[in-house]
Order: C-alpha cells, then structure tokens, then sequence
C-alpha cells in the first residue's frame, strides 16, 4: 500500500522544504562570499609581504657615496688608494717584475734600443723619402702598440726652415792668394756626425773675421766703443757652459751688428767636444752658423793680434795679425722640405672632462744621443700597461706623446696643437707634464711647474723611495752637515737614524736636503722654444717639467748638451751607472699621473697660485720702486681707460667719482684685487673641498636626490678648476680698439707668463719669467705702457674673480 500524505501534513512539509533551500542557498552564498573574501586577502597579504621585504631590504641596504656609485658603474674595481700602492709595488726598488728584470734592468734596455737606433741612423740628410727619424719613429709606434694603447700618427709639413745638414766646412785662407792654411775639423772624434746649428742656411761666405770674446753685450760694446766694425764680417768667439747669457742672444748680437756668418767654439776644458745647443724661442731667419770645438779653433785663435790695453780682459785682440786672412764658412743642407711626425700612445678614461698629456722630444742633434725621456716615458707606460691587464681604467684620458721637430722651437707640438681633431678645443687638458731634452743629465731635481700643482708634486715625492745608500744622497747629507753647526749636526745624525731603519728614505727628503723642495713657478722664460711653452704660453694649460740637472754644488761630470759626449756609455759609467735617477723619474712621473687622473675633484690649489700672483706682482714693483716713486702722484689720463673697469674702480675705492686717479692708485687697485683673489682663492679652495667631502660621503638610499645635488655640484665645480688657466690666458694687453676688437699692433699674453724678449742675462730672464711685459713696460720708461698692461691685467683677472665666487 502506497504512503500516502495527508492533505493536513502536505503543505506543512513544503514549507520545511522551502526553508531547507533558502537556508542551503545563504549557506552557499555565504561560502562563496568567504571564497571571494580569501581570495582578494590572498593577494592584499602578497602585497603586504612583498613590501616587508622591500622595506627589510631597504632599511638594511648599505650607505654609498657617490664616488662608489660613479665607479662601480663605470667598472672601475681599484680605489685612488689602491692604483698608486699597486703601482709603487711593481716598481719597488730591486724587485723584478712579471717580466723577471727591475725598472732599472728595463730602463737598461730601452737606453740599448734607442741608443742603437740613434746611432744607426744619424740626424743627416740621407735619400729622399726616407728621413733618418723614420725607424725611430716606426719603434716608438710598434712598442707604444705592443703596451695595448690606442696608438695614432700625425703627420705635419713644418716650415722650410727646417732642414737637415749634408755638410758644412771652414777654411782658414789667405785672402790674397785663395791659398787653405788650414781646414777645421768639423765633427767630433769617433763620429761622422758634423757640427751644425739648426735654422742653418745654404751657401758660402768668404770675409775677414773679428773675435767678439765671449760675444756678451759687453763685448759687442767694447768693440762699438773701440770703432772695430763688424758689417760684412764673420764674427768669431766662446760660449761657455757657464755662460751669463744664451747662446741665442749672443748670436743676434752678432747679427744685428751686421755679421754674415758666426763662428762659436766652446770651453778649452771640453777639448774635441762640440755643443749644438742653439735653440731659440721662435724660428729665425736662415743664416751662416757654425759651432765647433776650442781645439779646432785653436789655429784661428792663433791669427790673432795680442789684446791691447782697451780690451786688457781679453786672450786675444779683436783683429788678426795679418788683414789678408779670411775665413770661408760652407754649409749645405737639404732643400726638400720635411715632415714631422708625432706618435701619440692613449688609455681612454671615463671621464670626459679633460685630459692629462705627457710629451717628450723624439728627435736629436746626434747620433750618440740615448734619449733618456723616450726611455722614461716607455718604461712609464709599460708599468701603467700593467695595471690595465689587472682591470684598471684610468678616472681621465692618458695620452703619451713622442715629439717630433722638438728642438727645433718646438715646432712638431705647435703643429699639432692647431689640429683640431688631435686636440679638440671644447676639451680642457688637466695637465701637459713635459719630460724636457735629455731629462737625466746630473743629479739635480728641477721642476718647472704651475703653482696649481706645487701640493701635489711634493706630496707624491714623499710616496716614493729613494736608496739611502746612493752617492747622492750620503754626499747631501754630508753637505748638510758641513753647513750646520756641529749642534745641528748631531742632530741631523740623530733624525737620519731614527727616521728610517731600512735601506729606503723617501725622496722628499732627498729633495728637501738638496734646496728645501725648490720648484720654479716663473715659467716663461724658462718654456721659452720648449714643448712644455707651446702648452702653457699658447694653449693655455697648466704644465709641469720634469728633469735630473748638473748640481750646482756637486761636480757629478761634464754635460756637454747636444754633443756627441752625451751617450749611452756617458749615462750608464758616468753620470747614473745605477740608473736610479732614471727608474726615480718613472716612478715620480707614473705616480704623479696617477694623482692628477684618479682624483675625481680636480685636486688644484688656487689660493697657491693668487699667492704666487701676489709674490712676483711685489718682486716686479721692488725691482722697478724707482720709477713707481716717480710716477707715483703722477694723474692718469682716463681717456686711455675707458674700456677698463680700473680707472672708476679707483675712483670708487677713495670715493671720489670724479676726482683724478693717480699712478699709484692705479697699481694699488690691481694690487687690491691680487688680495681680494688670494682670500676667495682660499675660500675656493675650501668650497672644492667641501664637494670631495661631498663625493666620498656615504648616503642612504632616501637620499638619491642628495646624491643628483652633489653630482651637480662636482661638475660645476671641476668645469671652473679646469678652465682657470685659459680663463687667466689670452688677455689683450690695449683697450683702445672700438667694439671690442683689439688693434693690429696689440700683443696676446697670458696673465702672468710671457716670455722676456731683449738681450738680458739668464737669470734676469729667469727673474722675468712671471710679469715680464711689465718690466718690459718699464724698461721703456713708458707710464701710459704701464698703466694700460695694468688695465688689461686687471680686466683679466677680475672676470677670473667673479668666476671663483
């Protein structure tokens, strides 16, 4: 029997159904909110987590600098700190390198090679098309490849001028009869290399001839004095090594006066040797010049009439004893017009704010010639090629460049310094260290150098070792202790012995003993016809020169400059057999570069170089006190100033807008604004500090914009350091042209260098090397030349002024 449903039950039943449904229907819909609800916690708990994790992560994230940032970047792997130990390490004194020889063993090495090359192909005119220089310059090119630098040529005509010699010959003759007497040896012993001058000129001129003594202005005015004429006559006399003044002046004296041809022997102590040191600051006209040695002018001398009473100081007379000698002069050179070629070696940097250059000469006078700077600046880059297979990058472009036409005036670099593709103008160079001539030639250690730098040289000097028991060293300090008193002696003894216990003192110290770490800030005349002038006097860059003299105190041995005594075998028994003066100049140089190239903040002290400003300014105005006492009270006429600030300046320092300004006040204004640029000099210095602090200082990763504020500042500041020397270079000396421009007879000169022009004695050439166009000014008893240099310096260095503050 079927369950059947009562009618009373059945909608009872349905409603339970129908509350089974909604309660299972929320039930589902409440599952199915609860789902959705885990599921959108799923992901807002994922975010959460991932930003816990950044935020772990940040919080424990390491402080950098921007200096880490910036070389990390870049890949660079060494600290400043470890390139310079890295590099004084591979060159420390008796340790052999990966090559298994010391830097004096290399050096050793390349001093053979060269001086063989040299000696194989001597500066004479050979075929044409294929110069002497060429296999030279084909060796430096593969060595400077073969040290994986990025090696170009550059090819320039230099001027006609520029020759080499096929032969010359001096014959003594009897005007009368064309009889030779005698025939001069023109070419040392043991060489075919003949005696010349550079700038010589083709031809043959027979006349009498006139000793001029030692050709000094003294001499040339005795004999103006004494009537004995010199016009159309060949001048003969002595150039000493010693000599007060330049070669190059005592042969213009002898020009100027008329002479046709010039005869120059050297010191009876040198014997056979001849110098063919004449090297002027610019080109000259081609003229007849001899050099030869005092024993081939001996028979010449001869001829000579006994010196009268008005030249009592003299060994012989000016006039032969018999008028119908005459001297024939013959030189030949070759007519074709030459090249020079310049090698230029590179490691690109990162930074492309500038560039460090180092040169040195190529070409030489004669075929014994070792080329001791080629030796060094080789050596130098095989140590720096080194640190390059070891990962290191240099912070600036490095450029090593062979010269060549060096000496003569320098015309290879300023060929190449008007090449814009070789040197771009928008592109600052840092520094040009020259290695100058023969770098190795005594044991005196002389830098020419921008006071930019002074802090840096010294500082590097006292990084480097330097052997305690070479000669040159003890006899320091036995110099040192002969000057002092017996006191300072025992102390000095006392110091040396405590100072260092081991075999090594730091050069420094060698270079303090020797004159208190002297460098030579006066450069103009001192850059004169050199590569190192080209830099500083036309391109406007701060230089520094490095080089081993004959001592002033120490007899070491007879350099005799471009003769055919200076040789391989001179270098290596005499002079340095050791060759630590030449492994001590690579390891300065190389480490000096390494200085200047991995500061990222140009390491520059422009207060040092106002204070030398200020220095030389008053040294200028003690000299000439005379006529600035004179001139004093003296008004100036404003009419001269009305394109300089100077004149109203004045006028506002005594606050007086229209009262006269005097000549003092003048020089005082500009001696004011040297003051003003020495105290923000310092305030400079201290403010470029401040961003190296800046540059090293860690920061946290909150502070990226910090870190884009500092990046601002290190370049700003680092584009002012590196223009300072152009800014302070190419002032227009006259302010009397209209718009602006400047009159055709108006001198370019660089703030404080030029170089001295006249005939005065070295050293007060030397003297002259800062500021020389306002001795000169005074020199020519000229007010208005005085104040208008004045004016132009003042304008040049108040524009430098506002830049710095």
């Amino acid at each position: 029997m079927a369950l059947e449903i009562s009618p009373l039950l059945a909608p009872q039943l349905a409603d339970e159904q129908t509350s089974f449904d909604d309660t299972r229907s929320k039930f589902t819909l409440e599952l199915r909110n609860i789902k959705h609800f885990l599921h959108k916690r799923f992901w807002w708990l994922c975010a959460l987590g991932v930003a816990a994790i950044i935020t772990l992560q940040l919080s424990f994230l390491p402080r950098t600098s921007p200096s880490r940032d910036f070389r990390r970047w870049h890949g660079l792997h060494f600290t400043r700190s470890d390139v310079k130990r890295i590099f004084l390490v591979q060159l420390d004194i008796g340790v052999p390198d990966a090559d298994g020889r010391t830097v004096e063993q290399n050096l050793l090495v390349w001093l053979k090679q060269l001086s063989a090359i040299n000696s194989r192909n001597p500066p004479v005119a050979r075929e044409p098309g294929l110069p002497a220089a060429a296999k030279m310059t084909a060796f430096v090119e593969s060595a400077m490849r073969s040290m994986h630098f990025l090696t170009t040529t550059h090819t320039f005509a230099v001027l006609d001028r520029r020759h080499l010699p096929v032969s010359l010959l001096l014959c003594l003759v009897d005007g009368t009869s064309s009889r030779v007497l005698y025939t001069a040896m023109l070419h040392e012993p043991g060489s075919e290399m003949p005696a010349y001058y550079l700038f010589g000129k083709n031809g043959t001129v027979q006349a009498n001839y006139v000793f001029c003594n030692a050709g000094t202005p003294e001499d040339f005015r005795l004999l103006e004095e004494q009537a004995v004429l010199l016009k159309n006559k060949i001048a003969v006399f002595s150039h000493s090594l010693l000599s007060e003044y330049a070669l190059e002046d005592k042969v213009e004296l002898a020009e100027s006066a008329g002479c046709v041809g010039t005869v120059v022997f050297g010191d009876k102590e040198l014997g056979e040797a001849i110098s063919r040191n004449f090297k002027p600051a610019l080109v000259p006209e081609p003229k007849l010049r001899l050099p030869m040695s005092f024993k081939a002018a001996g028979p010449i001398l001869l001829t000579l009439a006994p010196p009268s009473a008005e030249f009592a100081n003299w060994n012989f007379g000016p006039t032969t004893l018999d008028e119908t000698l005459e001297l024939v002069l013959t030189s030949e050179f070759s007519g074709s017009r030459t090249n020079a070629t310049n090698v230029v070696g590179a490691i690109e940097g990162v930074l492309n704010d500038s560039e460090i250059i180092i040169g040195a000469s190529r070409d030489v006078l004669t075929s014994s010639n070792p080329s001791s700077g080629h030796a060094i600046m080789l050596e130098t880059m095989r140590k720096l090629s080194h640190l390059q297979t070891m990962g290191w990058k240099p912070l600036r472009t490095i450029r090593f460049i062979s010269w060549d036409a060096s000496r003569n005036s320098a015309m290879g670099s300023l060929e190449n310094v008007k090449d814009d593709a070789v040197f771009p103008r928008n592109l600052p160079i840092l520094a040009y260290i020259n290695l100058d001539g023969d770098v190795v030639t005594g044991s005196h250690f002389a830098v020419d150098s921008s006071p930019l730098f002074n802090h840096i040289l010294r500082t590097t000097a006292d990084l480097i070792p330097f052997p305690r028991n070479s000669p040159y060293y003890r006899r320091l300090i036995k110099d040192a202790g002969a000057t002092a008193g017996t006191e300072k002696h025992h102390a000095a003894d006392d110091a040396e012995k405590h100072d260092n216990d081991d075999s090594e003192v730091s050069f420094l110290r060698y270079w303090g003993k020797q004159d208190h770490s002297s460098i030579n800030n006066k450069l103009g005349y001192v850059f004169a016809g050199k590569d190192s002038g080209t830099f500083q006097l036309r391109v406007d860059t701060p230089v520094v020169s490095l080089k081993f003299e004959p001592s002033p105190k120490f007899n070491d041995t007879t350099y005799v400059p471009e003769s055919e005594s200076y040789s391989m075998k001179w270098v290596t028994e005499e002079l340095d057999p050791n060759l630590d003066l030449h492994a001590l100049m690579v390891r300065f140089l190389g480490l000096f570069v390494l200085s200047l190239s991995e500061h990222e903040v140009v390491d520059s002290r422009v207060r040092q170089y106002f204070l030398k400003v200020q220095e030389f300014f008053q040294e200028m105005k003690t000299t000439n006190k005379h006529m600035v006492d004179t001139w004093s009270n003296e008004t100036v006429s404003s009419e001269s100033l009305k394109k300089s600030s100077i004149y109203y300046d004045a006028q506002e320092a005594k606050n007086d807008w229209d009262g006269p300004v005097t000549f003092k006040e003048i020089l005082s204004q500009l001696e004011e604004l040297i003051k003003l640029a020495v105290d923000q000099g310092r305030v400079f210095d201290k403010y470029n500090q401040g961003v190296e602090d800046l540059w090293t200082t860690d920061y946290p990763w909150y502070k990226m914009i910090r870190k884009l504020h500092v990046y601002a500042k290190f370049k700003v500041t680092n584009y002012k350091l590196l223009r300072l020397e152009k800014e302070l270079g190419q002032m227009v000396i006259g302010l009397d042209a209209k718009d602006g421009d400047v009159d055709g007879d108006m001198a370019v000169h660089h703030f404080m260098y030029d170089i001295p022009q006249g005939t005065q004695s070295i050293a007060i050439k030397k003297k002259r090397g800062a500021f020389a166009v306002f001795y000169e000014a005074f020199d020519a008893e000229s007010k208005e030349q005085v104040v208008n240099v004045a004016a132009a310096k003042y304008e040049r260095l108040k524009a430098v002024y506002k830049k710095i503050t």
